[in-house]
């Protein structure tokens, strides 16, 4: 029996064999000749015209950061365009600041300068600055700039337009903005979506200048002596502002110039030099200095200005700061590169330890270390010309109103306008005995 079914396992093979390719074959035949299956109308566009884009907008300024932008993800089909305005009721912002001067400079004629960015990606926009004659018709957003004398006189009301995007702008701290100056008014009833600062926390950020680490800003090592080739005198404030400060920064500047020579410039001083921004001024006067008072006008949270990026770090020259939390300076300076006045018990002590780098070039020139692993980079926001592809970071911020992701809210009750205080952020008796 055992060898009789070993005789038909060869046959029952073929046999199963030929059923498998028959029924292969009737299913082939079924596919070609029935009716043909729908084909999904996704499947037919063409990979040519469905543009997937991890950055949307490539040529957004790299120094500025906004949400959204790494992360965006859209479909571009056909270009699009959005329009901006930059909202200036007295004309201010193109004759007191250089920060919009630009928009002049390409500006496609008529009544309010108008200038196109290209983003990339066919992403354009239209900046254009003007009042609120027409109550900002047509426009995907509208920027209130807020600099000193700048602020509105009329406050829009917060429920005009609700599908644009209205945007707090201002690299002034905030309480500068937040009280009245002069006749002007407070922020009180203007509302935004987002807010453009300095600070690492606003929604789009553009801050005075940034440490980049690994791009060395000299290729070779440096003696003491070469380091302080140059530098004759010791110290100098260049000062403007003497009165509406947060803190008595006049008052502290003549008490440290009780124990060394500090040359004070300025309307705060009797030195001038004109231009003042001159490269005369800017540069040639302050590399002849060892310290720079880099002592900002109020006590805010990252609230570092180009008094510490322009007029030392790329200087030459150490800076002696305050105004910001000693953790700012360490996060956003280069590493070892400045002197907190914070650090010190009185004014005394400060003043012997300056003493001291003065008379030991080897630890003055240790302050210049960070040059050999990194550079110190500039925005040029007040005075520099200002990019206008910065703006192109407002296109996924103007995609999320729309989606409404993102609410007006009052600016006066958003975090960053309580990043200021109006006291010491320092404990220590150098500023609290005053």
């Amino acid at each position: 029996m055992a060898e009789l079914r070993l005789h038909f396992l060869p046959v029952i093979g073929v046999v199963l064999l030929g059923v498998d390719l028959l029924l292969s074959l009737w299913i082939l035949n079924s596919m070609t000749t029935g009716p043909p299956k729908p084909v999904s109308r996704a499947k037919n566009i063409s990979s040519s015209t469905k543009r997937k884009c991890s950055r949307v907008i490539p040529l957004a300024a790299k120094d500025t950061k906004s949400a959204g932008m790494d992360d965006l993800m859209t479909t571009i089909g056909e270009p699009r365009s959005y329009k901006i305005q930059v909202y200036d009721t007295r004309k201010h912002l193109t004759k007191k600041t250089n920060t919009f001067r630009r928009i002049l400079q390409h500006s496609k004629g008529g009544p309010n300068p108008r200038a196109d960015v290209q983003c990339g990606n066919n992403c354009t926009i239209e900046i254009t600055i003007a009042d609120d004659k027409n109550n900002f018709t047509g426009m995907d957003a509208v920027l209130f700039h807020f600099y000193m004398e700048l602020v509105p006189l009329h406050i829009p009301p917060a429920d005009m337009n609700p599908e644009q995007t209205w945007v707090y702008c201002s690299w002034e701290p905030p309480h500068r903005t937040a009280a009245p100056i002069g006749h002007q008014p407070k922020l009180t009833g203007l509302a935004a979506n987002v807010e453009w600062t300095y600070h690492r926390a606003s929604d789009i950020t553009t801050p005075f200048g940034f440490y980049r680490p690994g791009i060395p800003t000299v290729n070779r090592t440096k003696t003491a002596d070469e380091w302080l080739q140059g530098k004759t005198k010791l110290a100098i404030w260049i000062g403007s502002n003497c009165k509406t400060t947060a803190w008595p920064r006049l008052r502290f500047v003549r008490k440290l110039k009780n124990y060394i020579q500090i040359d004070m410039y300025g309307g705060c001083g009797k030195l001038k030099c004109l231009p003042r921004m001159s490269p005369k001024c800017a540069v040639d006067l302050v590399r002849k200095y060892k310290f720079y008072l880099a002592l900002e006008n109020s006590e805010c949270e990252e609230y570092i200005t180009e008094k510490v990026w322009d007029k030392t770090l790329l200087r030459g020259v150490v800076p002696v700061v305050y105004g910001a939390r000693r953790r700012d300076y360490e996060v956003l300076l280069p590493p070892n590169s400045f002197i907190y006045i914070g650090d010190y018990k009185n004014i005394k002590e400060l003043a012997d330890y300056l003493k001291l780098l003065d008379a030991r070039p080897d630890l003055y020139a240790k302050y210049f270390e960070w040059q050999y692993s990194g550079t110190a980079v500039t925005t040029e926001i007040f005075y520099g010309i200002f990019d206008l592809t910065r703006f192109c970071h407002l296109v996924p911020i103007i995609e999320r109103v729309r989606r409404g992701e993102l609410k007006r809210t009052q600016v006066l009750s958003r975090d960053y306008v309580q990043t200021c205080r109006q006291k010491s952020l320092s404990n220590v008796e150098i500023l609290d005995t005053w």
